[in-house]
């Protein structure tokens, strides 16, 4: 994951019978969506080769993503809702941001979502 610039803090990995590995990131798209220009989790989908630390083989992991998708979504959709009572611009960015990890999984979204929270001084309700 360190290879791949990939945070752990929203994934499971699963064996196989075979040996190989699945990482599924949470997110509220799946693998069927169409990547987009900017989401840099779309590039890391699909299978990659590892060397095994143990043997001189290699360790076959594939990159998914959907894993909670129907939670994730719910939460993204919400979220999207309440961005239209904001009542401030922090608010809405780190709004905006949530939305962005919920729906593609990205750590750096949700990182980027807490700078802003934390930059909203004594708000009326805590989000």
């Amino acid at each position: 994951m360190l290879n791949k610039d990939l945070s752990p803090y929203n994934t499971r990995l699963f064996k196989s019978e075979d040996g190989t590995y699945e990482l599924r990131l949470a997110s509220s798209l799946t693998n069927d969506t169409p990547p987009s220009p900017n989401d840099k989790v779309s590039s890391l989908l699909g299978p990659h080769q590892f060397p095994s630390p143990r043997t001189s083989s290699s360790v076959s992991i594939k990159i998914s993503r959907g894993d909670y998708h129907t939670l994730m979504k719910r939460m993204s959709d919400e979220l999207e809702a309440a961005a239209h009572h904001v009542a401030n611009r922090n608010q809405k960015d780190m709004i905006d941001r949530y939305v962005s990890s919920f729906s593609r999984g990205s750590v750096p979204d949700h990182e980027d979502a807490s700078r802003y929270w934390i930059k909203d001084k004594g708000p009326v309700v805590e989000t």
